[in-house]
């Protein structure tokens, strides 16, 4: 394998480490869940943040995905048609009763498609 492909690779392994569940990680945690130098994954890094493809906050020194993400998210999106409306069928209405209409929590909540 050329070490162009395998750079990839190690790239798209540190990218898989971020979830739900550890959405911020430091150079030592991530360099553990991959199973390489900290040295590597810091150059990895440094490329993924010039790339904004990841962010690391400068108070905690913890690695988060980057705006790029979302920037990408968009233009799939776009593809699939979901930016301009959905494609698929409206769900069908149901009546509501009167025991059970929401009930204002007085927060606002955002849902996505």
């Amino acid at each position: 394998m050329s070490e162009s492909v395998r750079a990839v690779e190690r790239a798209l392994d540190i990218l898989l480490c971020f979830s739900q569940d550890g959405p911020a990680l430091s150079l030592t945690q991530i360099a553990e869940q991959v199973g390489m130098h900290k040295s590597t994954v810091h150059r990895l890094l440094a490329t993924l943040e010039n790339r904004r493809f990841v962010h690391r906050d400068k108070a905690t020194g913890l690695y988060r995905l980057g705006f790029r993400f979302i920037e990408m998210a968009s233009l799939v999106l776009q593809d699939v048609g979901l930016r301009d409306g959905p494609s698929l069928p409206p769900a069908p209405k149901r009546r509501v009763r009167r025991d059970d209409r929401p009930r204002s929590t007085g927060r606002l909540a955002r849902h996505l498609p």
